[in-house]
């Protein structure tokens, strides 16, 4: 100014602030990557005053308590503490705050909005202020809940990851094709070595089995050489249904036209105690799969078949000859030159020479349906006629036995082959006379049903029974209770296993029901040929399983 007060002139200081700037937006930047990691580290942060009320947190921490953002500010520490950890805490837990003591971890149990507990582990510090003084907590809160789940997961995989490293070793010793599928398209988890040399290929890791034999250029077959769709393969039965498969016949067709005749064994696994879910989180289904390679088996059987084919062919010839001679000297021979020891020698010598024939005529036929050359000729028939017949002319053979026909008076008209379905009926009433030692009554029950489409014969006698032990091989070749060799019963086994092929091969079935020492029931089943399956339908299964 000057002396009169006015303006004269001014100064003009500048500082340069480029420093103080730069140290602005350095606190700006650090402000926000603080309050991006705030926001996104994966566990609660939380800054509390001594008071106990919540000056700032993140989501995460809202989240394990319950409460939204705006409600989480009006809550204080107390609100959201169970009781008996609040003396124990910092920010309104402590009466007093110690200034010595500006660290603390601890677990303790908050109350969720909801009302049920929450187990969390919190990391706390006292920040100071320049002077030392308290002036508010920054603590670190993780949900233990979430730690004991992937603790628990990851346990569960670590087991998973043994159990899978022993099921391999185990499988790999294995001298047959093994592997392990999950879900219902049976998506392969391990396989061994062999599993290759079966398939003509390798099956990758997760592909699928339908995949794997469209990729392979394999198909699976049934003996009988008809291909098998998916749903008929027995692994995809296995994962869909949970029903073991066992000892399944097939053959594998190679892409290069080899072929391997296989058994199969397939058996549903627990996939649950491995962790295996599907992509809704259900439990999944796996199966343990076995393929053997049974090419020598099918041969040394084959061979067998041959030598039996040709010894019962053999032995017809000398057969026919022995009972042929033995009716003629009985048709020939005057009464008073033969003795009646010399008649009981004749009529043993025709009796035995009948066992024989039947025996050879059975084990043709035994051969011939395993060679699959035993055609059948189905046709409609009258199923309670043929059983009359059949009863006649057993009876004139059974003196000592009873034998009584129950059925309806309408014609029960079946799908079969006359001449097959004698030899059956025929089977099961010799039985019935033969198991029947002590004589007795035979009783045939004919039944129809034609909501079930089938008609059922049933043939009850009152003989020794079969031991509830060997109830479940008595259709297998060549087998015989033991208490019937007791007895003295002669018999070759071959019967009821013939009855069994024949049934299932004219699309019925055979089954039984016994009590040892009070008889049997023998039942046998055919659709009526009313029924809605087409004749022609079943005339095209004849001759297969």
């Amino acid at each position: 100014y000057d002396a009169m007060g006015e303006i004269d002139g001014g100064i003009i200081i500048y500082h340069d602030i480029t420093a103080q700037k730069q140290a602005e937006q350095t606190l700006r930047d650090s402000a926000q990557r603080l309050q991006h990691i705030f926001a996104h580290v994966p566990v609660g942060l939380v800054c509390t005053s001594l008071d106990g009320r919540h000056l700032s947190f993140n989501q995460q921490f809202c989240d394990i308590v319950g409460y939204t953002a705006d409600v989480m500010a009006q809550v204080t520490v107390a609100d959201i503490l169970h009781p008996a950890d609040v003396a124990q805490s910092y920010g309104g837990m402590h009466a007093t705050v110690n200034p010595h003591t500006t660290r603390l971890s601890l677990k303790k149990r908050y109350i969720h909005k909801a009302g049920h507990e929450v187990w969390v582990y919190v990391n706390s510090s006292l920040i100071l202020q320049e002077d030392g003084t308290p002036e508010y907590f920054l603590s670190i809160v993780e949900d233990l809940t979430t730690r004991h789940a992937q603790e628990a997961e990851h346990r569960a995989m670590v087991d998973a990851e043994a159990r899978m490293a022993l099921l391999q070793r185990i499988i790999e010793q294995l001298p047959n094709a093994a592997d392990l599928v999950r879900g219902a398209d049976a998506r392969l988890v391990l396989a061994n070595a062999a599993t290759a040399v079966v398939w003509n290929g390798k099956w990758e890791v997760g592909a699928s089995l339908p995949e794997f034999i469209e990729t392979v250029g394999t198909r699976i077959c049934w003996p009988d050489g008809r291909p098998q769709a998916v749903a008929e393969l027995a692994t995809i039965q296995v994962v869909r249904t949970g029903v073991a498969v066992t000892q399944r016949q097939q053959v594998i067709r190679h892409a290069d036209g080899t072929q391997l005749p296989i058994l199969i064994n397939a058996v549903p696994f627990d996939g649950e105690m491995l962790g295996w879910r599907d992509a809704q989180g259900q439990p999944e289904r796996g199966a343990l799969v076995t393929q053997q390679d049974v090419t020598a088996m099918q041969d040394a059987e084959r061979v067998k078949s041959e030598f039996l084919a040709m010894a019962a062919h053999e032995l017809r010839t000398p057969i026919g000859v022995v009972s042929g001679y033995v009716q003629l000297l009985a048709q020939t021979l005057p009464e008073s030159e033969v003795s009646t020891e010399q008649r009981e020698i004749l009529s043993a010598i025709q009796v035995a020479s009948g066992r024989l024939a039947q025996l050879a005529n059975d084990l043709l036929d035994v051969t011939r349906l395993e060679a699959g050359h035993l055609p059948l000729q189905l046709a409609p028939l009258d199923l309670g006629v043929l059983t009359e017949h059949m009863i006649n002319r057993i009876h004139v053979t059974a003196p000592g036995h009873q034998l009584r026909m129950r059925a309806p008076a309408k014609p029960l008209t079946v799908f079969g082959d006359t001449m097959r379905l004698e030899q059956v009926i025929t089977n099961l009433l010799s039985n019935a006379v033969k198991y029947s030692p002590a004589g007795g009554e035979v009783v045939v029950t004919l039944m129809g049903s034609v909501r079930r489409g089938q008609a059922v014969l049933a043939v009850r006698d009152q003989g020794i029974g079969i031991p509830p032990a060997e109830q479940a091989r008595i259709f297998g070749r060549f087998a015989r209770a033991e208490n019937a060799m007791a007895e003295g019963i002669m018999g070759t086994g071959l019967g009821l296993y013939l009855c069994r092929e024949l049934m299932e091969r004219q699309g019925g079935r055979i089954w039984f029901t016994s009590r040892l020492g009070q008889g049997t029931t023998f039942f046998i089943a055919l659709p009526l040929a009313t029924a809605a399956v087409p004749y022609e339908a079943a005339k095209a299964g004849a001759g297969t399983r």
